[in-house]
């Protein structure tokens, strides 16, 4: 794709016009701007995670265009994005304009939010024939009813509309939200077409490759979408998104690095970013420092407190640490009692006591809140940790039968099956791998686990693992 013309129009407007309204605070210039470029402005801000610079705007704006209809509906819009349905509802009744299409929009979805859904579909329903149905759309989608904005996109002329790039765009987006990404692809490629240097239609198209697993095609589109706008934050994270996901973590940092400077990403998506690398590299005294101060912040949600009281519970029991650890657990489920990962080490450490069945009742309790193959996972690596190999085999079968096309999974079964001394097994799950360890690989492997030391049988198999999951890459 050319460079000449980095910007779709409709970005290069918006930026063009925060530069000129950066300028104008910088110099101390009073400029004017209508009250629909301040609304846009706004939420430009808001969506780029600049929210103080989106506050400021709308302040400004109001200040210019006192009780202007077009700025009242985006500040109570982006008051609903904090969850703050009392003040954007006290916004929303000051509104002098109430026919204006865009206010009714608003006490429906004020109705929505505050669960009068049918409320909400009678108020519309009255005045269908001015309002904005892609404006209706949007609403029912900010809400998570995909469904209802579907309904009243099938009001207009649905595919016969192949040059309302409005239109095009809404339908496109609540595609994506049904999870029909065959159909949102033809319809974000239709938007491409009519625009192609619109990094938001790059995005979503890489979004729908990405939701399918169609990692290559993503990367393509993401790249796309960078190169038409340089600063696009979003594209950034996906792209970190897809390097994780092809085992480069360097990469992905990088890409994460650039976004957290384009305010795309947080500073606290960084931190587990980093926790992860520290973990997986065995630090685990200086992961737990860190998530000390985490588990200690009151200012922090009381799930994400949870989570981070477990992680550090994981990094005491590597640090030898089990009674402490334990003690973390339970705080962690008095603030999160649905949180699965305190449950899955719970397990653990119940087995190191000794105590095997209430070990295997709090894995149970695991799977009731988090039936998926993740969570079998998360306790076949538990098992390993303290080599129980005859629960991981249990753990890979039941993840066998969720995911039977994964063959890292067989070679995983296959390799147990090696430890556990099970020929028959190990056969039957070597054959169907993508690429099956031969007689001497496997009398090798045997050696070599037959002979180090208990405490190192678990970094053998790790290794032994590793090494041919490599193979696969």
């Amino acid at each position: 794709m050319s460079k000449k013309n980095p910007y779709s129009v409709h970005e290069q407007e918006i930026n063009n016009l925060a530069r000129k309204y950066e300028l104008s605070l910088l110099n101390g210039e009073d400029l004017y701007f209508d009250a629909d470029e301040l609304a846009d402005l706004a939420d430009w801000y808001f969506t780029n995670h600049q929210p103080d610079e989106a506050w400021e705007v709308l302040e400004h704006g109001l200040l210019m265009h006192p009780d202007n209809t077009v700025l009242l509906v985006e500040k109570a819009n982006l008051l609903l994005e904090t969850n703050e349905i009392e003040e954007a509802s006290r916004i929303s009744d000051s509104i002098l304009e109430t026919d204006d299409t865009e206010a009714i929009i608003l006490r429906a979805k004020l109705l929505v939010m505050k669960g009068q859904k049918e409320e909400a579909g009678e108020l519309l329903q009255l005045n269908e024939q001015e309002i904005d149905i892609v404006g209706v759309a949007y609403m029912y989608l900010e809400t998570n009813l995909p469904e209802e904005a579907m309904i009243w996109l099938r009001k207009g002329k649905m595919e016969n509309e192949t040059k309302d790039e409005s239109y095009l765009a809404a339908l496109g987006d609540c595609l994506q939200a049904l999870k029909r990404y065959d159909e949102a692809i033809v319809i974000v490629n239709k938007l491409i077409d009519l625009d192609p240097y619109s990094a938001h239609y790059w995005y979503g198209l890489a979004m729908c490759y990405y939701q399918q697993e169609h990692f290559d095609k993503a990367m393509d589109a993401v790249d796309y979408a960078i190169v038409s706008d340089e600063e696009f934050g979003n594209a950034y994270a996906l792209r970190g998104d897809l390097f994780q996901h092809l085992g480069n973590r360097e990469k992905a940092r990088e890409n994460y690095q650039k976004a957290l400077q384009m305010k795309a990403l947080s500073e606290d998506f960084m931190k587990v970013f980093n926790l992860e690398d520290l973990m997986n590299e065995s630090r685990w005294e200086e992961a737990a420092f860190i998530l000390s101060e985490e588990v200690n912040d009151t200012s922090r949600p009381d799930t994400y407190r949870a989570e981070a009281m477990v992680q550090y519970a994981l990094c005491l029991t590597y640090m030898g640490e089990n009674d402490k650890a334990m003690d973390w657990l339970q705080k962690s489920l008095k603030l999160d009692e649905k949180n699965a990962s305190a449950y899955v080490l719970l397990g653990r450490l119940f087995f190191e006591k000794g105590d095997e069945m209430t070990a295997v009742n709090k894995w149970k309790k695991a799977l009731r809140l988090e039936p998926f193959d993740t969570t079998w996972e998360h306790i076949a690596n538990q098992c390993l940790a303290i080599q129980r190999f005859d629960y991981m085999e249990i753990c890979f079968e039941k993840v066998k039968m969720i995911r039977p096309e994964d063959k890292q999974v067989d070679l995983i079964l296959a390799l147990l099956n090696l430890v556990l001394g099970n020929d028959e097994k190990f056969h039957q799950y070597n054959r169907v791998c993508n690429h099956p360890l031969s007689e001497q690989q496997a009398k090798e492997y045997k050696k070599i686990l037959s002979r180090v030391s208990d405490e190192q049988l678990t970094e053998a198999f790790t290794n032994i693992l590793k090494e041919n999951v490599d193979k696969d890459e």
